[in-house]
């Protein structure tokens, strides 16, 4: 397999249904070097395997931090805070209830650990782009980034949300009944790595897409179950903070 050039080893990746040139056999990855703000990357939709690398990029300043109301990275590259928020302001359009979600969840000490609006948006337009019908999650965390993928899936849809958190899943929960899209949601508690392994054996390799964002100990592992997960063509988004 092809290593991404690219300044992180988070992407997002396309799995194919020939055999491939990773040991063991399975699947073979084209990698490209891209750079979505933060953490995501945008690539040509012709592109028939991809993995893209995805560069997060801190702010340079103490007072750069603390300027966004937005995110942990209130900068990327030369994109300065303000300017960062006014491309948010402009081009992000979140549901009430995400916002109301992000805000909350803003304020918490452990907030640090949600992906930003820019970074949603991206998700939301990755998963309507794919027209994704069946996806899985790794790391509710608030419900955040479910409600990005949920809400942009069609109305048959279908997320399978693993959180191992009993308080975190509580949380997420409330606000997907808040949006309406609570039955839509399959949370699984518990850890990831054994309800992955169930959703394998009661679905195979029949998701469209999986985003993990979870404990990196065991990306690997996340990564490696979310392939097997994948049906041919199938995208996996991983965020590497």
């Amino acid at each position: 397999m092809q290593r991404c050039r690219a300044l992180a080893t988070g992407g997002v990746a396309r799995r194919t249904g020939g055999r491939g040139e990773r040991r063991g056999g399975a699947l073979r990855q084209r990698a490209i070097s891209a750079c979505h703000r933060h953490h995501f990357a945008s690539a040509s939709a012709a592109l028939p395997e991809r993995e893209i690398g995805l560069a997060p990029a801190e702010a340079t300043t103490k007072e750069e931090k603390q300027k966004s109301p937005y995110s942990r990275k209130a900068c990327v590259g030369s994109l300065d805070s303000v300017v960062y928020d006014y491309v948010v302001d402009v081009g992000v359009k979140e549901s009430p209830v995400q916002r109301a979600c992000r805000e909350h969840t803003s304020a918490m000490r452990e907030g640090h650990l949600q992906i930003s609006p820019d970074q949603g948006a991206f998700l939301g337009w990755l998963v309507r782009a794919l027209g994704v019908r069946k996806a899985v999650e790794v790391g509710v965390f608030t419900g955040y980034s479910s409600l990005c993928i949920v809400e942009a899936m069609k109305s048959d849809g279908r997320l399978y949300a693993c959180e191992l958190s009993e308080d975190y899943a509580r949380t997420a929960s409330a606000y997907w009944r808040e949006a309406g899209v609570d039955d839509r949601v399959d949370l699984r508690l518990g850890a990831a790595i054994e309800s992955m392994e169930r959703l394998l054996a009661e679905h195979g390799a029949s998701f469209d897409f999986a985003f993990i964002d979870a404990d990196k100990r065991n990306y690997g592992i996340y990564y490696e179950l979310a392939l097997k997960l994948l049906r041919p063509g199938g995208t996996i988004a991983r965020s590497p903070t």
